[in-house]
């Protein structure tokens, strides 16, 4: 009885492709195939350029767009810009979401990998103002600097 319905879906499956295929009629299958490979496409393209910078106001964002916009940031390769990181600041701000502003300087002090002892104090230079501005505590002030429960690397042993 079961092999009978899946026969029929996937017949009633492979019938609504061909169809498609040969009519070239839009439905809710599309062959990806026939227009080549899929383009990238990303709800926060190119945030490091400053040209995507000025065409979206980060404050404005509400908490949902905010937090995809931290994630787009740490799974990207590089340490954003501190232009970036203050707007992302300005809109946890604005969201009432200091949790939110801990965690991202949070995520930018590692993005600096081995490289942190240098890019970490251009960064607080750069965006220290605008942290007091917004009343926005250091992690060295709050003490998350290091964790408490940090182990010791393998490798430094």
């Amino acid at each position: 009885m079961i092999r009978s319905a899946c026969k029929r879906i996937g017949l009633s499956a492979l019938n609504a492709v061909s169809k498609q295929i040969k009519s070239g009629c839009p439905s809710g299958l599309r062959p990806y195939s026939e227009t080549g490979p899929r383009p990238h496409t990303s709800l926060y393209p190119v945030v490091s350029e400053g040209t995507w910078l000025e065409k979206n106001n980060y404050a404005q964002f509400d908490g949902w767009e905010l937090r995809q916009l931290i994630n787009f940031v740490a799974a990207d390769d590089g340490v954003p810009e501190p232009e970036i990181i203050i707007e992302v600041l300005k809109g946890c701000r604005n969201n009432n979401d200091y949790a939110l502003a801990t965690r991202f300087l949070e995520v930018v002090r590692l993005k600096g990998g081995n490289k942190m002892s240098e890019t970490w104090p251009y960064i607080m230079q750069e965006i220290g103002p605008t942290m007091q501005e917004l009343g926005i505590s250091t992690l060295k002030e709050m003490g998350y600097e290091e964790p408490e429960l940090w182990l010791e690397n393998v490798d430094d042993m």
